[in-house]
């Protein structure tokens, strides 16, 4: 192949991937398309087919492209990238980990795959990879606010947070608007305690980007550490109007509704939060909670049995499940979840707690007919079996 056809594709490749603003995507991706087959040899209108077909989110497609661009030349670096992306898009990090390092490795310019493997191994948490990448990413200054700020999370999760200020301010000379970095800043000032300066950096990082949902759940959550539950309700609404899906800003949501006094809207907020989150098991506990005092005791036992499923030692879903099933007058089951909820009070050293429920465990084996003799094989939680 003549270099002045390498240069002649690559041209008409670079037109119609940036330069084709009246095509629709798929004239664009039929161009490449033509350019590609009367080019065979050539692995780089294969790899232009495969990012449009990435552009249009078609991964099965696109990666079909990458890899006939690699047949054609294993080596090709952006190729490897672009399978990259795909498994990283997939969730298949391992695999993504992979393509980022073989492109690299084909092209020690590639500084995107450096960013690339960064962001990755921040994902995967591990702090001292992200680190040693994004590191030298940074000084190669390719997208290096955005890279900076990456770098200062990763200090900050391997608790470096005098490094982590540095990055995100270094960022910020970079880039002033740069929201994301700001309320990053601000996490670490409302960590420690400076709630003016915390307060400050959160509104400069929503003026700068108003659908910033990671400052609106934080704001909200400083204004309620402040005992302003109004103002915390109205971040958290504008969080939710951002994404009616995010789990967290709903239980948010939950817990302020519930604090106001407003309970059934704290109920829908829990189950909303539950249904796109259905791992969290405080949400969980205070669905069954509210369920309690709604008199809903089917649904309360259920919300506290996952509870106790997703953390095995919630002492307080114990206890509460103890009094539904006293309720119930269910005394076997009664008794035996009082029994653990003791065990993981005195474990937990919350001695109230703990006498609070030796005192119904007398009265339930008074009521039940019962002794403690007759609970010697109940199974317990791994945490507390040497109490029992």
């Amino acid at each position: 192949m003549s270099r002045s056809k390498t240069i002649l594709s690559f041209l008409i490749i670079l037109f119609f991937l940036t330069g084709c603003a009246d095509e629709t995507p798929q004239e664009v991706l039929d161009g490449l398309i033509e350019i590609a087959n009367d080019d065979p040899q050539n692995p780089a209108p294969r790899y232009a087919v495969g990012q449009a077909y990435l552009n249009l989110k078609q991964y099965g497609k696109a990666r079909e492209e990458f890899l006939k661009a690699l047949k054609i030349d294993k080596d090709h670096a952006l190729s490897h990238r672009g399978l990259g992306l795909i498994y990283y898009s997939l969730g298949h990090l391992g695999d993504a980990e992979k393509e980022f390092k073989a492109s690299f490795m084909s092209d020690n310019t590639d500084t995107i795959s450096l960013i690339n493997l960064g962001t990755l191994n921040l994902e995967l948490n591990r702090m001292a990879r992200s680190i040693s990448y994004l590191d030298i990413a940074a000084k190669r200054g390719i997208e290096k606010a955005s890279t900076l700020n990456n770098l200062g999370i990763a200090h900050y999760k391997k608790n470096e947070i005098a490094k982590a200020v540095e990055q995100w301010e270094e960022a910020l000379k970079i880039k002033p608007d740069f929201s994301e970095a700001r309320s990053n800043l601000a996490v670490v000032y409302q960590d420690q305690g400076k709630r003016n300066l915390a307060f400050k950096e959160y509104k400069e990082a929503l003026k700068s980007d108003p659908y910033n949902i990671k400052a609106h759940y934080n704001l909200g959550s400083l204004l309620a550490q402040a005992g302003k539950l109004e103002p915390a309700l109205k971040q958290w609404r504008v969080g939710k109007k951002i994404n009616p899906k995010d789990p967290d800003i709903l239980a948010k949501l939950g817990w302020v509704y519930e604090k106001l006094g407003d309970k059934e809207s704290a109920i829908k907020e829990y189950a909303l939060s539950v249904k796109y989150k259905p791992h969290d098991p405080e949400v969980n506990f205070s669905m069954g909670r509210l369920y309690s005092e709604f008199k809903d005791h089917d649904k309360a036992v259920t919300a506290f049995k996952k509870t106790i499923n997703l953390n095995p030692d919630h002492a307080e879903s114990y206890y509460r499940l103890s009094i539904l099933y006293d309720n119930y007058n269910s005394g076997k089951n009664a008794i035996s979840n009082m029994i653990i909820a003791d065990l993981l009070f005195q474990k937990q050293r919350k001695k109230i707690l703990a006498k609070k429920a030796q005192e119904n465990l007398r009265l339930f084996y008074k009521h039940y007919g019962m002794t403690r003799k007759a609970f010697e094989d109940i199974p317990l939680p791994d945490s507390v079996r040497d109490f029992g």
